[in-house]
């Protein structure tokens, strides 16, 4: 059964958000601001607060944060903290495309509650869900609509890996607004508000340095090969191969293209992408972090090629898109697309 979500948020808690919230992003907060602001993920209230009170998407917000908190908790919590032990849960999982893809009962009843939520506030809002949505599912998001994943990184999870999370998005005109992304193991909550700024459990972000690094040789570069079994894995594995022959510092796949997204937004990356074969990501892969991922000071566009070798520029980011580089910055974002470009019209680059 899923626990509850404390609407009171303590003194300390909020006291502790408050003076970090007051002060200048780059300022580092102390540990004993660090450790107040943190004690306690169950403070909707404080959350909330990151938005004024008149704020046009402040229920938003809140509605985003209880629905991720609660989903993180119970069941999907409960497996993460005995895997690997004797008192390990098992788990039913339903194959989709093949063996590699599939979902458990947790995805379900996790995406049933978050709808649940969101429909109790904004019953007309259109929702795009991935265990609900189909191919019939329109692709936009010009009306008002909600965007979730009610468990990324499922193959994580069921194995008992830490890097899994709970991702929700508002959109609307176009744009996704409200990025709202919850790693229940790692008891990080982030969040992003278009034109507000971005937050690690209520503390704010600090901007990336868009600088630094200037060159691909001192990047972690991360990619996901998804679910592709078929010819698209030469591509996807000579792009790698390609990469690492430029003395990338480091290649990561961490198995959750949401926190790929945000490990780039906090620097614990310098760049992802995918699209090269068949791995091309979801919109509720994208959505949620993308938001955190630019009020942090990262980029992310769509790359993608014509048939016949001509490079198309993807501009402006489309979370429709079969394709996607996000990075710290210009420089290595370029740097990624050119290798890339070059292992799709097979011209390979040292």
């Amino acid at each position: 059964m899923l626990a509850s979500i404390s609407f009171v948020g303590s003194a300390a808690l909020f006291t502790g958000c408050a003076r970090l919230l007051q002060r200048d992003v780059d300022d580092a907060a102390s540990d004993e601001d660090y450790h107040d602001a943190v004690d306690d993920l169950d403070d909707v209230e404080l959350y909330s607060r990151l938005l004024s009170s008149d704020h046009e998407y402040g229920k938003h917000l809140r509605v985003a944060v209880e629905a991720a908190l609660v989903a993180g908790r119970g069941d999907y919590y409960t497996h993460l903290s005995t895997a690997g032990t004797i008192y390990s849960t098992s788990l039913s999982t339903t194959s989709k495309s093949n063996t590699s893809d599939f979902f458990t009962e947790v995805d379900v009843a996790n995406e049933k509650l978050i709808i649940e939520r969101i429909k109790a506030s904004f019953p007309s809002h259109a929702i795009i869900g991935e265990e609900t949505s189909d191919s019939s599912t329109p692709q936009t998001i010009s009306p008002p609509t909600w965007i979730i994943d009610p468990i990324d990184g499922t193959t994580n999870f069921v194995a008992g890996n830490a890097l899994t999370c709970v991702s929700i998005c508002y959109a609307e005109n176009d744009e996704c607004i409200i990025g709202v992304v919850y790693a229940p193991k790692l008891n990080e909550l982030y969040i992003g508000v278009k034109g507000v700024g971005a937050w690690l459990n209520g503390i704010p972000i600090r901007k990336l340095n868009k600088d630094v690094p200037a060159d691909i040789k001192s990047c972690n570069i991360c990619v996901e090969f998804g679910y592709d079994r078929s010819d698209g894995i030469d591509a996807m594995t000579n792009t790698v191969a390609t990469i690492m022959r430029r003395n990338v510092k480091s290649i990561r796949m961490l198995g959750s293209g949401v926190l790929d997204l945000v490990f780039v937004a906090l620097g614990r990356l310098d760049a992802v992408y995918c699209g090269v074969a068949g791995e091309g990501w979801q919109s509720w892969d994208y959505a949620a972090a993308s938001v955190i991922l630019k009020e942090s000071g990262g980029v992310i566009e769509n790359w993608k090629r014509e048939e016949g070798g001509e490079w198309e520029e993807g501009g402006k980011f489309d979370i429709f898109g079969t394709s996607m580089v996000c990075a710290c910055n210009e420089q290595v974002r370029t740097s990624c697309e050119y290798i890339n470009y070059a292992i799709l019209v097979s011209r390979t680059i040292y």
